[in-house]
């Protein structure tokens, strides 16, 4: 048939869209959410003053103006009664070496008498800008700074990292 449009007139209810519709992100805005990586770390012992990956996640972003909004989250377990011991904790760019975005702590376990072993949280949530649609790998990166002890980060699979791409 025919008949007269008016633009704003025409209202569309969520059951008159397809299931299988795909809202195109161009449509999204800005600081929409445009996909979710969610990666479970497994436990790593670290024990030297070298830079040691406690795990990884990888994300691409969609466009070269998202921002990827990174939480990463990591239970220690310290297993020296060493009260020097201590350990530098980071997230790192590409690799345990890689350029280092945040610090989760500089001084976990820092001089703590672990006795039979001690445990400590930490966590960190931060916005990094790409600008690239290549693949970003963000590292869980510990170092032991001062001591002769070990730790296992990500004790009982307690770790992970969640990635956000957000559209810019």
């Amino acid at each position: 048939g025919s008949g007269t449009f008016t633009p704003g007139s025409l209202n569309i209810a969520n059951a008159q869209i397809a299931s299988n519709a795909a809202i195109a992100t161009t449509k999204l805005g800005t600081g929409a959410v445009l996909q979710v990586v969610h990666q479970n770390l497994s436990p790593v012992t670290v024990n030297t003053g070298t830079a040691t990956s406690c795990g990884s996640a990888s994300i691409t972003p969609t466009a070269t103006t998202s921002n990827i909004l990174i939480f990463c989250n990591t239970v220690v377990h310290g297993n020296n009664a060493d009260a020097a011991e201590y350990y530098d904790t980071r997230v790192t760019l590409s690799s345990a070496t890689g350029t280092i975005l945040s610090r989760l702590n500089d001084a976990m376990l820092y001089q703590v008498n672990m006795g039979n072993g001690f445990r400590q949280g930490a966590n960190t949530s931060f916005i990094h800008s790409p600008a690239s649609i290549s693949q970003q790998t963000y590292h869980l990166t510990a170092i032991r700074s001062g001591g002769t002890g070990s730790a296992i980060f990500n004790q009982n699979s307690a770790g992970n990292f969640v990635l956000m791409e957000i559209a810019g």
